[in-house]
Order: structure tokens, then C-alpha cells, then sequence
């Protein structure tokens, strides 16, 4: 998809209008993931709420789940062939953690999933607020044990991105 100038200002007027709403609260991607971005948004079905104007909606994500031992021992931990993880937080589609949870040490690792669909273009990186901009690598094509195709119920092909966190909250 390309834009035009006229069709990129505008995205970029919506993404202000809706960040100064509340709707809205990601660093900016390519403007076709943004484009994806507010179709979804739009397209949402979400139940609105009459909310006083100084409130703003926190997503408090689900607690994690650690794997038992009988999982890791049966590799349903495994992220790809070298990675696997300890914990996993199932987040909704839409959802924008700030402070995505992070393992307790440097070895212990936390995968955080959003719902995808093959026919839209989309970009985790959005969903997460917190500064991942420390060292930072991606793979393409790496097959991904944690997530499964609906229709083959086979893992698929990713793009697999890893980063560390700039820096830490106390």
C-alpha cells in the first residue's frame, strides 16, 4: 500500500486526535501498520462507557503463567529451535502494556502473545510501551513452537524480534 501525502497527513491527524482521546497510546509504525491500527480500532467492537473526562483506561494485563515441569519437560516452553521461556502472558488484541512483565534474571524469559490475523498486517512492537530499545535483534522465517495456524493447528512462520529493556522502573 502507498500513500499519498494528503492520505499520510491525514493518518497522521487521526493518530493525534485519538492519542489526545485516550484511544490511542503506541509509538508510531510504518503507516501501513498504522493504517491496520485504525481499521482495527474502528472496527472494534467495543462497549463505551460514559467515563468523566480526567479518567484515563488502564489495561492491567492478565497475571503470567509459569510452565510446570511436565510442560518443560514435554518442550511446550519452546519459543523456537534455541529459545524457550518460563512464563507466558495471553494479552487481548488490542491492548497496550506499559510495563510488560519481565523475567526475574537475565536467563529467565516471559513471552507476551496478541491475538493475529494472517489478513492484516501487524506489529507487536506497538502493543508494548515500555523502552525495548536496548540491544535488540530480529530473524526472519523462524518457526514459532508457542503459536499455533488455526486452520493446521501446525506452528507458524514468524518474523521473531527479541529485545532487552533500555533501562528499569523501581
Amino acid at each position: 500500500m502507498v500513500l499519498t501525502t494528503e492520505q499520510h497527513e491525514a493518518l497522521q491527524l487521526a493518530r493525534n486526535i485519538l492519542e489526545k482521546a485516550g484511544l490511542l497510546n503506541s509509538p508510531p509504525g510504518s503507516p501501513v501498520s498504522e493504517v491496520t491500527r485504525l481499521k482495527d480500532l474502528y472496527h472494534s467492537k467495543v462497549e463505551l462507557l460514559p467515563l468523566p473526562k480526567s479518567s484515563s483506561i488502564i489495561y492491567h494485563p492478565p497475571a503470567s503463567t509459569s510452565f510446570s515441569s511436565e510442560a518443560i519437560f514435554r518442550r511446550e516452553n519452546r519459543v523456537t529451535s534455541k529459545t524457550t521461556t518460563q512464563k507466558i502472558v495471553k494479552h487481548n488484541r488490542f491492548a497496550v502494556v506499559e510495563f510488560p512483565e519481565t523475567g526475574e534474571s537475565e536467563k529467565e524469559a516471559v513471552a507476551h502473545i496478541f491475538p493475529v490475523s494472517s489478513e492484516q498486517e501487524f506489529d507487536p512492537k506497538l502493543n508494548l510501551q515500555y523502552s525495548i530499545w536496548g540491544k535488540h535483534g530480529s530473524h526472519e522465517n523462524v518457526t514459532c513452537y508457542l503459536l499455533r495456524d488455526r486452520e493446521t493447528s501446525m506452528p507458524p512462520k514468524c518474523h521473531q524480534f527479541k529485545a532487552e529493556c533500555k533501562s528499569t522502573s523501581i
